[in-house]
């Protein structure tokens, strides 16, 4: 199995929220990163081989409204799988840019419900 099919790739400005995310992923058999503010989330999805992104949307430096924008306008990342996990997940739900988005997740997180949407969401990546 290619492990670059397992990759999870976490944007959230809240470090230890963002530690915890890499820490289930990985329990669930996922190689998973966190990146900081600053860094080119595209970037990063592309060179490290992203299979999904969980993306914040209340960011300080560059909010997750324009992290999806970039990856949805960019061709090898348009059609990567993104989670939305914020305290305004209720409130994005009613905007257009949700439909750029395979799942929306209010804070404080779900964790069972999270793990078994993350795993629907990259089921060629189990299978054996």
């Amino acid at each position: 199995m290619n492990m670059k099919s397992r990759r999870v790739l976490v944007v959230d400005d809240d470090w230890p929220f963002a530690e915890l995310l890499v820490e289930l992923c990985q329990g669930m058999g996922f190689e998973a990163r966190a990146v900081r503010m600053g860094e080119s989330v595209l970037e990063a999805a592309v060179t490290w081989g992203a299979s999904a992104v969980l993306l914040d949307l209340m960011m300080p430096e560059l909010d997750g409204f324009s992290i999806l924008r970039q990856l949805r306008e960019s061709a090898p990342t348009h059609d990567l799988p993104v989670i939305v996990i914020s305290a305004i997940a209720d409130t994005f739900e009613s905007e257009p840019a949700a439909q750029e988005v395979q799942a929306i997740f209010p804070k404080p997180l779900n964790v069972p419900r999270f793990l078994q949407t993350l795993k629907g969401l990259t089921a060629p990546a189990f299978a054996t």
